[in-house]
């Protein structure tokens, strides 16, 4: 357990009928977010808080502190932004490599010119498109060009 992170046990909160508690509205959002971008318990908390456990003990009836929710928070809120810093950073030095990524044939990046979260995610959004040099028989690997220049 992280002493800065560790969660006090959640004992009967009061309230009305059918309202959420602060522990169950911070896990809608958590729920939410990690469907969005495919995350699990382990990597959210990582992540947000480098608590692998943080979700799992708020599953379990842990009661978050003020300050770990606004830190989760925040870290939700400025995601997608770091999300595109890190595409970009990615296109770039693509584009400073020549232009193209050498994967071999269940897609996975050849080299480490590109870290292989950042790629898919580049594949998906249409940023990097297949050469068509395809050569699983023989050199078992297909390239990859940035899109403005297929």
């Amino acid at each position: 357990m992280h002493g800065a992170e560790a969660e006090g046990i959640e004992e009967g909160e009061g309230g009305e009928a059918g309202a959420l508690t602060l522990r169950e509205a911070i896990l809608v959002e958590v729920d939410a977010f990690q469907a969005k971008y495919g995350l699990s318990d382990w990597k959210f908390g990582q992540l947000a808080t480098r608590s692998e456990q943080l979700v799992s003990k708020w599953r379990l009836g842990a009661k978050p502190r003020q300050a770990t929710i606004e830190r989760v928070r925040r870290f939700m809120a400025d995601y997608d932004g770091m999300l595109y810093e890190r595409e970009q950073w990615a296109l770039a030095k693509i584009e400073r490599a020549g232009g193209n990524v050498r994967c071999d044939p269940s897609g996975r990046v050849s080299s480490d010119l590109v870290p292989q979260e950042v790629f898919v995610r580049l594949r998906a959004k249409k940023l990097v498109l297949p050469a068509g040099d395809a050569l699983f028989d023989v050199s078992q690997s297909q390239t990859y060009v940035l899109a403005q220049k297929a």
